[in-house]
């Protein structure tokens, strides 16, 4: 079948699509920041200047690192890298995401995640948010790496800016401008006012290291991703909705970090380079202003994660009371959606589902995605679509056959957004990539309509007896019992069966500690007597807790690895 958008003559370097963008829109607007505008030829003067100024300290092969939240100068400096000819490094700092919440920031301790980024990318320039540099200065970066400060009150509106003046101090991320040593971003306005004529560049060269969600300061791993593979992704998601986008007229919620690349492909890059919308930044995300300017903007199109769908929804009375018409297309990625959030979300709404997505750093994101038609049929629980237009999935059994329908195994993927390997990692490359195909890691099945099913990640697979047994399977029938709020499982080594199920549960009320116990032992009398829950799938022991929270990273995923360090150390003691 022909491709209306995944043509090889619309493949360019993302330089060129911004080009190309500028021309067509002009003063239409691009960015709105806490009610400024900027319009598509602001923006593109801005990256110009970025653009002269990164050419003239680096040179080909460069690293240039970003290490601020979703504010304009993300996309200057983003943009403006890339039109230098040189390699993006957007730094995670999801490690120090909630310290930032409560802590002030001279407080706040690099993290092994954030110090292995910079270590392994090893940049030779580095655009950060002011308010880092503290953080920042703990990495023992040398004269080799000038660090140029931003504030995040620098393009505000001019009546916030003595508000966010003040703010910053009160929170404790004041700066101000006596730090020695750094170059401050409005410098290199004045000092380049003209900026760099955009070149064309090869699409198969790299426009960014891409740092995995499962990064740790002991082995980070940035995939190597190429202009060809981020301008492929998006436009297979244009192929993939079709005419649901109209070109000029849609508005983007920002609201996911730009540093992920979920938020830098659905979000930045789906509006500025394949759409010409209007991209509303949120810094923070807030579920109150976030459904405020759903309303005041007429966004039309929302990223976002299970976690800021279910805040939004505790607002009920906002939702009610604000105009959400323009609504047309809301996504949840980077984990799955609670049924009963999309339920509530379309109710809310009127009409408006919520599509699931499915991808990985190293494929640019996005694997495949729900459509709204979809969603029409009840479908067995893990269903993540059809693969996107380009995208070739195979379910691969234990000795690397391919198996059928229906069968699980693990999910190998390629197409044109799967990454060229790790950097500086051959043997990690070597283990995941094979002749272009991509091994994700996760298993999952196709059905025989070639819909793709997420099973569980396979480091999360517990082996009970020789047998497989998905976490997932488990926590779905611990979600069906009447005290269970929330239920997450993971194994544990069992000198028996060799690993076993065990359970954290929060409980649908708050209890003391006895009643705690008395509810754990109603579980597990609650599974033992269930006559249609498999054998292998019950739980050996259910532990109530307050909360999952302490487990969950900041956009609301469960880190199965702390979990096994909580059980670890209750073990011990």
């Amino acid at each position: 079948m022909a491709h209306r958008w995944l043509k090889e003559e619309n493949i360019g370097s993302i330089p060129d699509l911004l080009d190309s963008m500028t021309e067509k829109m002009g003063k239409k607007t691009a960015l709105i920041y806490m009610g400024r505008r900027m319009s598509y030829s602001d923006l593109s003067a801005n990256v110009r200047k970025i653009a002269l100024f990164v050419r003239q300290h680096t040179k080909a092969g460069d690293r240039v690192a970003l290490l601020m939240p979703n504010i304009p100068q993300f996309a200057f400096c983003y943009y403006g890298i890339l039109s230098a000819g040189r390699i993006a490094v957007p730094i995670n700092f999801m490690s120090i995401a909630a310290d930032l919440k409560t802590k002030n920031i001279n407080d706040i301790k690099i993290t092994p995640e954030i110090l292995g980024q910079i270590k392994d990318a090893h940049p030779v320039l580095i655009f950060a948010a002011d308010f880092f540099y503290p953080v920042l200065i703990q990495a023992g970066l040398d004269n080799s790496c000038p660090v140029i400060l931003t504030s995040p009150g620098e393009y505000l509106p001019w009546y916030l800016k003595p508000l966010y003046a003040l703010k910053s101090r009160k929170e404790g991320r004041h700066i101000g401008r006596r730090v020695h040593g750094v170059l401050w971003f409005k410098k290199i306005f004045t000092d380049f006012p003209e900026g760099l004529l955009l070149e064309r560049y090869d699409p198969d060269s790299i426009a960014q290291l891409q740092y995995t969600g499962g990064t740790t300061g002991g082995n980070p791993k940035g995939a190597i991703l190429t202009h060809r593979n981020l301008v492929s992704n998006l436009l297979q998601a244009r192929e993939h909705f079709g005419d649901l986008f109209v070109d000029g007229e849609e508005v983007v919620m920002g609201a996911l970090p730009f540093f992920h690349i979920y938020g830098m492909t659905t979000c930045l890059n789906m509006a500025i380079l394949s759409l010409g919308a209007q991209l509303v930044l949120m810094p923070v995300f807030d579920p109150k202003t976030a459904i405020k300017y759903i309303g005041k903007y007429g966004v039309s199109v929302f990223p976002g994660v299970n976690l800021m769908y279910k805040k939004m929804l505790d607002h009920e009375k906002a939702f009610k009371s604000a105009n959400l018409k323009s609504l047309k297309l809301c996504i949840s990625g980077a984990g799955p959606i609670d049924k009963g959030i999309c339920d509530k979300f379309r109710e809310l709404t009127g009409s408006v589902v919520i599509v699931e997505g499915y991808g990985l750093s190293e494929t640019s994101p996005v694997i495949s995605v729900t459509r709204s038609e979809d969603l029409n049929q009840d479908r067995p629980s893990g269903f993540i679509g059809k693969p996107l237009p380009g995208t070739t999935v195979r379910i691969v059994g234990e000795n690397g056959e391919i198996l059928g329908p229906g069968l699980v195994g693990e999910i190998v993927v390629s197409g044109p957004q799967v990454m060229s390997g790790y950097y500086k990692k051959d043997n990690e490359t070597k283990l995941v990539l094979d002749g272009g195909w991509f091994r994700t890691g996760d298993a999952g099945y196709l059905d025989a309509d070639g819909y793709l099913y997420f099973t569980d990640r396979i480091k999360d697979v517990i082996k009970v007896l020789g047998e497989n047994i998905y976490a997932s399977d488990i926590e779905k029938r611990m979600m069906g019992l009447p005290l269970v709020a929330e239920a997450v499982v993971v194994g544990i080594p069992d000198i028996k069966s060799g690993e076993t199920p065990v359970a954290l549960v929060v409980l649908i009320e708050e209890c003391e500690d006895n009643l705690k116990k008395r509810a754990e032992e109603l579980i597990m009398k609650s599974i033992s007597g269930n006559q249609d829950w498999p054998k292998l799938q019950r739980p050996t022991m259910v532990m109530a807790v307050d909360s999952l929270e302490e487990f969950k990273n900041p956009i609301g995923k469960i880190l199965k690895r702390k979990i096994r360090e909580h059980l670890n150390f209750q073990k011990l003691r």
